[in-house]
């Protein structure tokens, strides 16, 4: 199985990930460096770099230009959009089972099963490998995805009844967590629910959904062929109006 740090097809990696989430100097770099020191000859220093907006205000999207890796992403967002994602990649990272792989898809930084292990990739995109996680910074608000929780009816309720013992909100749409800072994560569990989903219990999950999904369109389309097939027998024994008005003529004139 590959490596978190591994190659896959279908997704834009990080060609030098950080080998220690805790210490990565690349993207914590703040754009207000100290200036040169001033000489005769030096041209006057440029004016610092408008103040990054507060936690919770809108952001631009999508960015001014488009990150090729994770730690462009980072590098990208306001320092204090940056700081909570890194702590939400720390926790991921630190939990990945063997075999995931990190690196861009859809946008934003994520975590998925390379087509070196699991060849078919996703079936909305078969050249996308299989996703597993993702994470990203919207206009309102911060992005948590765990499509392997998503799969089964059983681990959803899982993180419902864990989530309410936390004592925190739990903000849940179709297909993500949202989240305004990082304090609104029960990182502790969201270390656990990753740490639950081995990549082959990922792919089983993922497959079982698939096959019940594929089930259920099936029963929907027999049902509605059956329901197609009454209404036009209904239609063709039923006599028209017109018949019907014809007849009472008939009768009247006899």
């Amino acid at each position: 199985a590959d490596a978190v740090t591994g190659t896959g097809t279908g997704a834009d990696t990080d060609p030098d990930p950080d080998p220690d989430p805790d210490t990565d100097a690349d993207t914590d770099t703040d754009a207000d460096t100290a200036p040169a020191p001033a000489t005769a000859q030096a041209p006057a220093p440029a004016p610092d770099p408008a103040p990054a907006p507060a936690t919770g205000a809108r952001y631009p999207s999508p960015m001014p230009t488009k990150p090729m890796t994770v730690t462009q992403y980072l590098a990208a967002l306001p320092k204090d959009r940056r700081d909570e994602l890194k702590k939400l990649r720390q926790v991921v990272r630190a939990n990945l089972h063997p075999g995931y792989k990190e690196g861009m898809q859809y946008g934003m930084p994520g975590w998925f099963v390379p087509h070196s292990v699991y060849p078919a990739g996703y079936h909305c995109d078969p050249a996308q490998p299989l996703p597993f996680a993702g994470m990203a910074s919207q206009k309102n608000h911060m992005s948590l995805y765990l499509c392997g929780l998503y799969y089964s009816e059983e681990e959803m309720e899982r993180i419902r009844t864990a989530w309410k013992k936390t004592g925190r909100r739990l903000d849940m749409g179709k297909s993500c967590i949202r989240f305004k800072t990082i304090d609104d994560l029960p990182l502790d569990l969201i270390g656990k629910l990753v740490k639950r989903m081995t990549v082959k219990r990922h792919v089983a999950l993922y497959e079982q959904a698939r096959a019940e999904a594929g089930r259920k369109s099936a029963e929907r389309k027999k049902a509605k062929k059956k329901t197609t097939g009454r209404a036009a027998a209904t239609r063709k024994k039923a006599p028209t109006k017109k018949t019907t008005t014809t007849k009472k003529r008939r009768v009247a004139k006899r």
